[in-house]
């Protein structure tokens, strides 16, 4: 579990210009994620100046280095961690 199809990066994007970062285990639900955020861009669904961009990993191991974060997000997640 984890960003699944995007929409918390997605919303943020929508109200403000933020670069943000979407991780799942799953590397086939994020192509999905991929090509709503494509769409939503094309749309001009996104505040400008808006980045995002989806990555491989799980909870228990972000793939971001120590400190790189400004803010986390988790939605629906805490009930499936058993640590």
């Amino acid at each position: 579990m984890g960003t699944r199809f995007g929409p918390v990066p997605m919303e943020l994007a929508a109200i403000a210009p933020v670069h943000a970062v979407g991780v799942d285990v799953d590397a086939e639900v994020l192509k999905a994620a991929e090509t709503l955020e494509a769409a939503a861009a094309k749309a001009g669904g996104f505040s400008p100046g808006s980045e995002i961009r989806f990555e491989v990993g799980d909870a228990y191991a972000l793939p971001r280095p120590d400190e790189s974060l400004d803010l986390a997000t988790a939605r629906f997640v805490f009930q499936h961690l058993d640590d």
